[in-house]
């Protein structure tokens, strides 16, 4: 049985061992131009290779410690500091005994121009009344003004040619203002070329009197295609 002077023999040469051959730290600040501390730094032990080896970030003082790993080989070590804000900085290790600060500088991205680009059709809306824009709806396969009232939002055109805005039958459609052609409206739609017409406007609560118009409420829904100016053109 080992005698207790040699157990206290064992801890006292663990104790010297441990003051003789300490664990080797890095340790330094990092700071800003002016002089004030960096907090969440990341710190990036590098080996060599440029592999990272050890990591540690810095206190609300700026302050950061390191461990240097046991295997590590301490040829070649690079100490590199990266902060969001600020140009990454790193110093070579030359001296394991010396304090490594760094001073960082503010780092300005300038972003890259960006265009932003709307492909959604726009809408006009003026009282009772919303304005469609032909172009934004109308493809090279459209012929007709018809094939492109088939695509506007809320609006239905039956297999008969009767068209119907959020399911309410329309009692009218004009050519630019006029009502030309009553409940036989469509003859136009379906002979008027897409290329003609500018806009089609749904007016709602139309009143088709016009001396009833602003005096008696009417719950009827009207279309009314503005024709662009071509001088000349026949359809």
């Amino acid at each position: 049985m080992r005698s207790p002077d040699k157990w206290v023999g064992v801890f006292i040469l663990w104790m010297l061992l441990s003051v003789v051959c300490p664990g080797q730290t890095i340790q330094g600040t990092v700071t800003d131009s002016l002089g004030k501390p960096v907090s969440y730094a990341g710190v990036n032990l590098k080996s060599g290779g440029n592999l990272i080896v050890g990591y540690t970030t810095t206190n609300n003082k700026g302050a950061y410690s390191l461990q240097l790993p046991a295997d590590v080989n301490k040829s070649g070590l690079m100490l590199e500091v990266t902060c969001v804000g600020f140009k990454k900085q790193d110093k070579e290790i030359t001296d394991f005994t010396s304090s490594y600060n760094f001073k960082l500088s503010m780092a300005v991205n300038q972003l890259k121009d960006v265009v932003i680009k709307n492909k959604r059709p726009f809408l006009r809306v003026s009282g009772d009344t919303l304005s469609y824009k032909v172009s934004d709806f109308s493809s090279p396969q459209d012929r007709v003004i018809g094939d492109v009232i088939k695509k506007l939002p809320g609006i239905d055109v039956a297999k008969d040619g009767k068209i119907s805005y959020n399911g309410k039958s329309i009692s009218n459609l004009y050519i630019g203002g006029d009502n030309l052609l009553d409940d036989k409206y469509n003859i136009a739609t379906n002979n008027i070329p897409n290329g003609v017409v500018d806009r089609v406007q749904v007016m709602q609560n139309h009143q088709p009197v016009k001396m009833l118009q602003g005096k008696v409420n009417s719950d009827d829904v009207a279309l009314n295609l503005t024709i662009k100016k071509m001088p000349n053109y026949r359809w």
